[in-house]
């Protein structure tokens, strides 16, 4: 009885301090302006090429930081070369591989795989001043930003696609 009516407290006491703002229905965004573009590539060799995009309403999520030390830089720029937007992913022709390991029970061994080609998706903002999408060879991923001058051998240059979306394959 006792512990029934202390149960009985606790939620009058959780309803009480509820903030309002909890109790009111959750309504959609649906005035956001911004806008992603959604670009795939074909990584062939030591090229990157755009196969298609896709724009569509939504924020970009906080970037995530590369696992390997190899990966591919990219950067957005203006007509006048202004940085607009840059990034780094893992190279997708790498595919790191984990196993049971045979000699003990109980461990695990990897392996990485290299492939020649691979495609991968990169997310940028739509922005309306980007001009060019250039391609870098990273040999270790930096958080200082990128500049020409600091980055590996070039992997391509892509004339950014103005319509919404498209397909080049």
């Amino acid at each position: 009885m006792h512990s029934r009516i202390l149960l009985l407290l606790a939620s009058c006491l959780l309803l009480v301090v509820l903030p309002y703002n909890f109790l009111r229905p959750i309504r959609a965004n649906t005035g956001s302006s911004q806008e992603i573009v959604f670009l795939t590539l074909e990584v062939v060799a030591n090229e990157v090429r755009l196969l298609e995009w896709n724009t569509v309403p939504g924020s970009l999520k906080r970037a995530r930081i590369p696992s390997t030390a190899k990966g591919i830089s990219y950067v957005a720029s203006s007509a006048a070369g202004a940085l607009l937007w840059q990034g780094t992913i893992d190279d997708p022709r790498l595919v790191r591989l984990e196993y049971s390991g045979s000699d003990s029970p109980g461990s695990i061994e990897n392996v990485v795989l290299t492939s020649d080609t691979a495609t991968v998706t990169i997310r940028i903002p739509a922005r309306t001043d980007i001009e060019r999408l250039e391609f870098f060879a990273s040999p270790a991923h930096s958080a200082t930003p990128l500049s020409t001058a600091s980055a590996g051998a070039s992997m391509g240059v892509i004339d950014w696609p103005r319509a919404r979306q498209g397909r080049l394959r």
